[in-house]
């Protein structure tokens, strides 16, 4: 299993726009996304400035990217660690 790559909050949310994830909504700090399609999870991001995520978060919000898009975690976890 791959290694957690070190990625902030603007990484996850321009990652997520670049597969096409729209936000449908933002309480303070917590950014919320779904797909246009309307299927699979909605994926939470903590946004606290330029700030790497927690290893928690950041393996909740892979976890949950995977499932949604067909992937496999390490699949996942290759393509942030390239951004």
């Amino acid at each position: 299993m791959a290694r957690l790559p070190i990625v902030s909050g603007n990484k996850i949310i321009k990652y997520l726009h670049k597969r096409g994830y729209i936000e449908k909504s933002c309480k303070g700090s917590h950014h919320n996304f779904k797909r246009p399609d309307g299927k699979g999870f909605v994926i939470t991001v903590i946004m606290h400035g330029n700030n790497e995520l927690r290893d928690g978060t950041l393996h909740n919000i892979i976890k949950y990217l995977a499932k949604n898009e067909g992937m496999t975690e390490d699949e996942v976890k290759e393509e942030l660690a390239n951004l």
